[in-house]
């Protein structure tokens, strides 16, 4: 009743093919840990040194 032909897929196909899927999602973890650090990185707010004045940098030195 199956009219479809069999795909014949050696041993050696087999295993070319599963190495590439796990260098695959090797690769899409990595860049995507790369990713959350810069964007990390990128959303610290830069200090302004507009509220800095003698008085608060003698008192955080106590």
């Amino acid at each position: 009743m199956n009219k479809l032909p069999q795909l014949a897929i050696s041993k050696n196909e087999m295993l070319q093919l599963s190495f590439q899927a796990i260098l695959i999602l090797v690769v899409g973890i990595v860049l995507w840990r790369v990713m959350a650090v810069i964007s990390k990185l990128k959303s610290k707010p830069k200090r302004n040194g507009y509220f800095d004045t003698k008085y608060t940098k003698k008192w955080k030195k106590k």
